[in-house]
């Protein structure tokens, strides 16, 4: 039995070993290619033959095949399967391609498509890959950036928008914007770009009523205010602080003003919580006579220092007395003492002043001088005084100059420019000018009396706003004349007749310009921030009012009778207080609000994202506090919504590709457009406005 399972065996081996030795076993691997289904058999013979085919993405030039010869695969014929090649990408108008992965435009490659500046990719892919069938994707397109039109808020002129509303706000483009009206400031940028990415460089500002921002209060309390403690603090407010404790030292400005830019003049001071003391300063010839309450420092807020020369012969230059501050200043520095001396004369005609003169000489120095020619002196020395030197002048005119600017006729032929002090001389006057004595005196003032001619008459008033000063008024009007007169449109006669004098026609002027005067016992706060002298009848002008006091109108009117109404402030009387603001639908506070609110405060409100505020009368953004009783009207506008749900109902779509906000804040606009394949009905209007969260929307149907 055993004998007949081992001849078996034996038999098998051989006949396996038969089989494996007359054919070819492995099949050859070839990369990226496997064999044809054709070709593939259990077992392969001398002359059979395998056919090849390139995978997926891949291809050879020459098909590729495998011959069994002598029990091994010999290749017949073809080369290796290399990656399939696309054709070269093709371009897009304002745009361009760079390969994203791969090389050479072969199986696999990925490239991307890029804008140029100004433009956007509007297709759903920017990528196209190279696969078996070629390039997959469409080819994208490249559409120009726009940004959204926005409506700027509240009193803002915006320079820059296209004139037309349909009109696409390109890349590049700019806005700029300032302010309508007196008393706003922009905040915001003044100007913004529409950026590459289709959004504003900044959002819009606004414009607000110019106020500078309270700070914080850092160990100090606002002691006073003019017009008041409490904001809105408006140009021209100013603030007096404090120190919360008398042990600490304030460092800042204890005095600010808001100006007209909305920015405090100092910022807000501080007190820090170090003693108080006013520092010693050096002592030049002088010494601390007294003090209260003593001579030695430390010097604190109160304490009075009484100075005095060291020497009776000097001179004290400043206070003599001064004070400590509570913000750890002298109320005045130290004074001094020098001694005191003489300036040279330089203005008083001695001949070579600095031969004879210094700027150190002493009190009671005295000192021989010259005159310069033409000019006597008045003493043999001059004498150095408290009050300089003396006689005063030093020199004075020894003869008197012809007078030529006086009206005299032919004065050279009266008159010398070497005559003596006290010659008389006898002249005449020119035609239209009388004299006013029979004889020129020759004095140190000069030729009296003065003038020697005065005009004998008065000449027509041609530049003292008379009106048809021809009609009332002659060249050869003589002294003392009185005549009846009007005056030019805004201006008003300043005596009921004109009277012809030496000096010309009184009153000077005859008409005055018609206007209002500063009103400067009113009670109002810094009139000159506000008012002018030559304020025309008519006039509005904004105002404030001391503290204390309260205006009686929003404006100052100019009248015949001044500045109305009369008084412009009056004292406040005691008013009740209101408590928090309440809330207002859609809306908050600008602000952190307070427990109490004193008359006549204000609280801002602003609504919420895309929600409009409605600033027309009798709506505002304020809320104010009148005895005791919030006043005011707030109303928040709502934006419009769409979904494409509801659009999809109408038949209808936007009509700009770019358009893509789903909602529009009240009095925006959208533009829609039928779906294809629909009409409209009813509505042809397809550009609709958005009026407090209701839209009108077309419909369009199946044709």
């Amino acid at each position: 039995m055993e004998s007949s399972l081992a001849f078996i065996c034996l038999w098998i081996c051989f006949f396996v070993y038969a089989s494996t030795s007359n054919g070819c076993s492995e099949i050859p691997v070839v990369e990226n290619a496997e064999v044809a289904i054709s070709s593939k058999k259990k077992h392969y013979s001398d002359g059979d033959t395998l056919d090849y085919n390139c995978g997926h993405g891949y291809t050879s030039l020459i098909k590729i095949i495998y011959k069994c010869s002598n029990n091994e695969w010999i290749k017949l014929r073809g080369e290796k399967c290399s990656r399939k090649r696309c054709e070269t990408p093709e371009d897009i108008p304002n745009g361009r391609y760079t390969i994203d992965s791969g090389r050479n435009f072969v199986f696999g490659t990925t490239i991307k498509y890029i804008c140029n500046d100004g433009y956007q990719i509007m297709s759903r892919f920017d990528t196209r890959t190279c696969r078996d069938g070629g390039w997959d994707n469409q080819l994208p397109a490249c559409e120009e950036v726009s940004c959204e039109r926005k409506t700027a808020e509240g009193n803002i002129r915006v320079e820059g928008l296209p004139d037309h509303p349909e009109d696409l706000i390109q890349y590049g483009h700019r806005l700029k914007f300032s302010c309508v009206g007196h008393g706003l400031i922009l905040r915001g940028p003044k100007e913004i770009t529409c950026q590459s990415n289709g959004e504003w460089s900044s959002a819009f500002p606004k414009c607000v009523e110019v106020t500078c921002e309270g700070e914080q209060l850092i160990n100090v309390d606002i002691l006073t205010g003019h017009p008041g403690i409490v904001s809105p603090y408006k140009p021209g407010h100013v603030l007096v602080f404090r120190c919360t404790d008398v042990n600490r030292k304030m460092q800042g400005q204890r005095i600010i003003e808001c100006l007209s830019n909305g920015e405090w003049d100092h910022p807000y001071p501080k007190c820090e919580a170090t003693e108080i003391t006013c520092e010693g300063e050096q002592l030049i010839n002088v010494d601390i006579l007294t003090g209260h309450p003593g001579i030695v420092s430390p010097y604190k807020p109160g304490h009075v220092l009484v100075f005095r020369c060291t020497d009776v012969n000097l001179k004290m230059q400043g206070q003599r007395i001064i004070e400590c501050l509570s913000n750890g200043e002298w109320d005045h520095p130290y004074p001094k003492c020098e001694e005191s001396s003489c300036e040279v004369p330089r203005d008083q005609h001695v001949s070579r002043t600095y031969n004879h003169f210094r700027g150190d000489m002493k009190l009671g120095t005295k000192q021989y001088y010259y005159c310069e020619s033409g000019y006597e002196k008045m003493a043999e020395e001059a004498t150095c005084t408290e009050d300089g030197w003396t006689p005063k002048p030093l020199c004075a005119k020894s003869s008197c100059e012809v007078p030529r600017d006086q009206h005299v006729y032919s004065p050279d032929s009266y008159f010398r420019g070497d005559m003596k002090l006290g010659t008389k001389q006898y002249y005449y006057c020119e035609s239209g000018y009388e004299k006013m004595a029979d004889e020129a005196t020759c004095t140190r003032e000069g030729w009296t009396p003065k003038p020697l001619c005065a005009k004998s008459s008065c000449e027509v008033p041609r530049d003292q706003h008379v009106s048809s000063p021809g009609h009332y008024f002659r060249e050869d009007t003589k002294l003392g004349t009185k005549l009846y007169y009007y005056c030019e449109s805004g201006y008003e006669k300043m005596a009921e007749e004109a009277t012809c004098t030496e000096d010309g026609w009184t009153p000077k002027p005859l008409c005055a310009k018609s206007g209002c005067k500063v009103p400067r016992d009113q009670h109002v706060s810094r009139t000159y921030n506000y008012f002018r002298e030559d304020m025309k009848l008519g006039s509005k002008q904004y105002y404030t009012c001391e503290s204390g006091y309260e205006k009686m109108a929003e404006e100052a009117t100019c009248t015949r009778e001044g500045w109305t109404p009369k008084p412009l402030c009056a004292m406040m009387t005691v008013s009740a207080k209101c408590g928090p603001p309440p809330q207002v639908n859609n809306s908050d506070t600008v602000e952190m609000t307070k427990k109490e609110y004193n008359t006549r405060e204000k609280v801002e409100y602003r609504c919420f994202n895309k929600y409009t505020l409605d600033q027309q009368h009798p709506f505002t953004k304020y809320l104010t506090c009148q005895q005791g009783q919030w006043r005011g009207n707030i109303k928040c506008l709502k934006p419009c919504t769409l979904t494409r749900e509801l659009m999809a109902e109408r038949g209808i779509g936007l009509a700009y590709v770019n358009q893509r906000k789903m909602f529009a804040k009240h009095n925006d606009h959208i533009t829609f457009v039928c779906l294809r394949g629909k009409v409209s009905v009813g509505i042809t209007d397809f550009r609709t406005k958005c009026n407090d969260g209701e839209m009108t929307l077309p419909e369009c149907v199946q044709q």
